[in-house]
């Protein structure tokens, strides 16, 4: 059977096929299966992906009953007793008393050959969906779905005639209509030293013995609905083979099962694939974020230091540019200081130059007054005393003469010292003039270092700018990688879920499939609320009283305990319902037999006596 993931967006097959093959194939079963072919075939569990749950009310029982599964597995074991009883009375009878205890104390066996415990064989009836319409029930042709049915019912009943055909049901909720059965094939061999022997042995039947029989008979039955037989590979092989050509492959079925679990596998290993290559590019890309970062961080640190040797030499250009003012602010206080000491001492100089030709000049009028009102006195009263006198006066007034011409001179000297010192004035005035043109040049050079002290600070600015952008670029590259980092365990928490749900789903498949199994074989069973208690599923009378079992079973089917509660109390209603009918059934049965027992005046024990024993013979030996 092929699988569809979703049967709201099939797409039907488009392409006709005029001849389609028909499709029966068998596969061993064992009778421990059972009851997981019961789960599948009334959609309780297992894989459901390939099943439109919404038209499993559409499926039918073909053949067989409700209850064949106990019935089948009743037989088996009255059969296994009924073996070990003949092989012990041949054992006897042979006189072989010893082997005989010894087979009685083994006990029954399984009624098969040994080398196998595959009995039962498990078979599909189908053909291509293209031959019903389509894919699923809607687009199938009920016409057509009524005549395969009917036809896979007659070979079923011709092929495996009496009881070896147990159960059949009809199934409509996957993509193509198919036929599901189970066979038990049972055969009679009498011996010397085992007795009358009846075992299941699926070779009995020749169409189970050889599969190329069952393929011709099946071609040949559903040829007149347009129905043919499948490509002839064994017999192309054999063919081949006798021809002494290259023997064709051998074709393998591969079971709807195993390609869905291979597909598993493959969505596994994908993924595994997958946050394999999602964890080496976040490593690759938490290495180049950081080869970047590292990139741009060291690009950043290269920029500022060469801004910061632009800043040290603007602050050495700056630092001199400051002693250089200190030492010209200094001159120009030194040349001030000797200007103003200049000044002043040209002024003390011509002050005391003044006031020295002053004195002198005062002194010489005085003097030459003095002299000349005793000339005056001394002539007038020599006048007339003597005339020799008159040259004495005149030597007393060429020495004053002489005085005055050298006050003069004197006066002259120091107008002289007066001038030099205004000179020397006038000098420290020009030093003071060019200190001052200094001072402009210092100053306007000061200016030029502030601005270029300004351009540093502004190129100091967009370098710290640069920093601390490049500082932000690189914590958004450390947050991009957080986040790479981030969405890595976002990855890989969502794979571990992932594994975790997968993980909790198989252990409750485990839990759920071990637990149909304990119901199945009556070691567990419903119980109803009560007052005091919830609905829960209860030890059997068959199962073993030890609590470690009892743990042991308890464990098992822990994690799926709240579905097989769900399960258990479906099929409670389920058996309750039908055995409500079946009494009612039973009820109107024994009204009507007692009836016709009163009509016919028939006594009630002995007729029951004789069905027991009807009874008994038909369930000593199994129809063949």
């Amino acid at each position: 059977m092929s699988i569809q993931p979703s049967f709201d967006n099939a797409i039907p097959v488009n392409i006709p096929v005029a001849m389609p093959p028909a499709v029966l194939r068998f596969a061993p079963f064992k009778p421990k299966q059972l009851s997981r072919f019961k789960m599948h075939d009334r959609r309780s569990g297992g894989d459901l992906s390939h099943i439109d749950l919404t038209k499993k009310t559409l499926n039918k029982i073909e053949h067989g009953c409700m209850n064949w599964i106990p019935k089948l597995k009743r037989r088996i074991a009255r059969m296994a007793k009924r073996n070990c009883k003949n092989e012990v009375r041949a054992l006897k009878a042979k006189g072989r008393i010893s082997e005989a205890k010894r087979r009685q104390a083994e006990g029954a066996k399984s009624p098969w050959h040994a080398n196998t415990d595959a009995p039962l064989r498990e078979g599909i009836l189908t053909v291509n969906k293209s031959w019903f319409g389509g894919i699923g029930v809607d687009k199938w042709d009920p016409l057509k779905v009524e005549t395969f049915r009917a036809y896979a019912m007659d070979f079923l009943h011709l092929s495996f005639p009496g009881s070896q055909l147990q159960y059949s049901a009809s199934h409509s909720d996957e993509e193509a209509f198919h036929i599901h059965f189970v066979i038990a094939a049972w055969d009679r061999k009498t011996t010397g030293n085992r007795g009358d022997q009846i075992q299941l042995r699926a070779a009995a039947n020749p169409i189970l013995q050889s599969y190329e029989l069952a393929q011709d008979l099946v071609g040949a039955h559903f040829e007149k609905i347009g129905i043919t037989r499948g490509a002839r590979s064994a017999e192309a092989r054999r063919q081949a083979k006798e021809a002494g050509m290259p023997v064709p492959d051998k074709r393998r079925h591969v079971p709807p099962s195993e390609y869905r679990e291979e597909e598993c596998r493959e969505g596994w290993v994908e993924a595994e694939a997958i946050k394999k290559r999602t964890a080496e590019d976040c490593i690759v890309a938490r290495k180049k974020t950081r080869q970047r970062a590292s990139r741009s961080e060291r690009a950043a640190r290269r920029k500022t230091r060469q801004q910061e040797a632009k800043l040290d030499t603007f602050r050495s250009l700056i630092t001199d540019a400051k002693t250089t003012l200190s030492a010209t602010s200094t001159a120009c206080k030194k040349a001030e200081t000797a200007r103003d000491a200049a000044i002043d001492t040209a002024k003390l100089t011509l002050e005391g130059a003044r006031d020295t030709a002053t004195k002198t000049v005062r002194k010489s009028r005085a003097r030459a007054i003095r002299d000349a009102n005793a000339r005056k006195v001394e002539a007038e009263r020599l006048f007339n005393a003597s005339e020799a006198k008159r040259k004495v006066e005149e030597c007393a007034v060429q020495d004053a003469r002489k005085n005055a011409l050298g006050a003069q001179t004197s006066f002259l000297s120091a107008v002289e010292q007066v001038g030099r010192c205004v000179e020397q004035a006038e000098t420290a005035a020009k030093i003071v003039v060019r200190e001052r043109d200094n001072l402009t040049t210092v100053t306007a050079e000061l200016k030029q270092a502030e601005t270029l002290r300004d351009a540093a600070i502004h190129d100091t600015e967009v370098a710290q700018k640069a920093t601390i952008a490049a500082t932000g670029s690189r914590n958004a590259q450390l947050a991009e990688a957080e986040d790479a980092k981030k969405s890595l365990k976002e990855a890989e928490a969502a794979m571990r879920l992932t594994e975790e749900r997968a993980d909790t789903i198989a252990v409750k498949t485990d839990a759920l499939e071990y637990g149909l199994e304990y119901v199945a074989n009556g070691l567990l069973t419903y119980s109803s609320a009560t007052e005091d208690k919830d609905e829960r599923l209860v030890f059997t009378k068959s199962t073993p009283t030890d609590p470690t079992t009892h743990q042991s079973i308890y464990s098992r089917i822990r994690p799926a305990m709240t579905i097989l509660v769900d399960i258990g109390r479906l099929i409670f209603d389920t058996v309750h319902e039908l055995l409500a009918r079946e009494r009612a059934v039973i009820a109107q049965d024994i009204q009507t037999l007692d009836e016709i027992r009163k009509e016919m005046g028939i006594d009630a024990n002995e007729s029951l006596d004789t069905l027991k024993a009807r009874y008994d013979a038909e369930n000593e030996m199994p129809s063949l």
